[in-house]
């Protein structure tokens, strides 16, 4: 017999004892629950998605250790002040931490081998990291700049854990914004009142000649990547990181990811609420594409469950306010439809639609069942 699935999110109401089943997959922490105890979901492996609130204070050790599938968007609790050792270890696809200001107490070896964390800040107001933080997390880290052991220590010590520490706070120094936006209590305010104040300032060293509002970090990186990826992030922050630097909005980092890229996988939900986008986008300048490994937003929103998104995507993409009339009639009666795959090309009908502009949809299904390459246009 083999082990149940279970679909329905589960509501953890940290009781003592209290263990999620093994093959949850979406986890809700009730409004009640200020500490996440030890061990609540250690080896979830199946585990994808979790939904906590602000009054969570604590994150007990080993929480969510083993937890290999947990995915964005995760939003740690604002008011968060400890996380214990191990608490994320081995948290394979978690791929960006915001650390409320609030944290006080990082445990040791709290996010080990987390090997796709790469967007990660520690708080200015966060004095101590204990040692082994973020060991064998090589994308946050650097060849140059990795934890240092001490093996003949029985416990096996980190011997330079202040200088690794030193670094993941001091690492945006040439870009200052990325600060601001990496802060879980970021708002546009904050946004326009930087950029006013430095607006006939630039930054120096790395990047001599940018002003800071579109200085670029070390994974090539723009603020307006950053705020994209910040679950805490409002459509208002947002419009300021663009209004700020519109190019921004197509930049491409190390990964070949734009900001759109980062906000449908960590921000979906506000997408709805950017209209201004949308009419800029209908002017045309942009275009967004793919990243290193060909995943469009059209497919990251899908993934993510966020199909009535697409219109804004589409339009994006194509410079026009434009979704077939067949799909969007689909999408009102059935929003399924979209995910279903044609046996021939192998292509969701999402992709199938949006491929062209203002394009009948049987002539692009037929031109992609004669060359399915062409959805690479995405």
């Amino acid at each position: 017999m083999g082990t149940p699935t279970y679909t329905a999110p589960y509501i953890y109401r940290g009781e003592y004892g209290e263990r999620a089943p093994f093959s949850i997959k979406e986890i809700i922490i009730h409004k009640d629950v200020t500490t996440i105890r030890d061990s609540a979901f250690i080896g979830r492996r199946f585990l994808t998605r979790v939904t906590m609130h602000n009054h969570v204070t604590t994150i007990g050790k080993y929480a969510f250790s083993g937890c290999t599938s947990l995915q964005p968007p995760f939003a740690l609790s604002k008011n968060l002040e400890y996380i214990g050792k191990f608490a994320f270890n081995r948290c394979h696809s978690l791929e960006a931490l915001f650390l409320p200001p609030s944290v006080a107490w990082v445990g040791s070896k709290a996010f080990r081998d987390c090997g796709s964390l790469r967007i990660c800040h520690i708080p200015d107001t966060l004095d101590f990291v204990h040692g082994g933080a973020f060991d064998l997390c090589y994308r946050i880290l650097t060849t140059n700049v990795q934890y240092i052991w001490d093996d003949e220590s029985e416990s096996r010590e980190c011997t330079n854990n202040h200088d690794v520490n030193t670094w993941l706070r001091s690492r945006h120094d040439e870009c200052p914004l990325h600060k601001i936006c990496y802060n879980v209590n970021v708002t546009a305010d904050k946004i326009h009142e930087f950029i006013h104040k430095h607006s006939h300032t630039h930054t120096h060293g790395k990047y001599p000649h940018r002003a800071p509002s579109i200085s670029i970090d070390d994974q090539q990186m723009t603020a307006m990547h950053v705020v994209a990826a910040n679950p805490h992030a409002s459509p208002s922050a947002m419009r300021a990181c663009f209004e700020a630097n519109p190019r921004a909005v197509s930049a491409k980092d190390r990964y070949g990811c734009t900001p759109i890229h980062y906000l449908c996988k960590y921000n979906a939900s506000i997408l709805g609420e950017m209209h201004w986008l949308r009419v800029r986008e209908a002017n045309g300048c942009f275009d967004i594409g793919c990243d290193v490994t060909h995943v469009t937003p059209l497919h990251i929103l899908v993934e993510n469950g966020h199909v009535g998104q697409l219109p804004l995507i589409v339009a994006i993409r194509h410079h026009i306010l434009w979704l077939d009339p067949i799909v969007e009639a689909n999408l009102k009666r059935d929003g399924q439809i979209l995910l279903r795959k044609d046996a021939e090309t192998g292509l969701y009908l999402f992709m199938v639609a949006a491929v062209g502009e203002k394009a009948d949809l049987s002539s692009i299904y037929k031109l992609l069942c004669i060359n399915p390459g062409l959805v690479m246009a995405l």
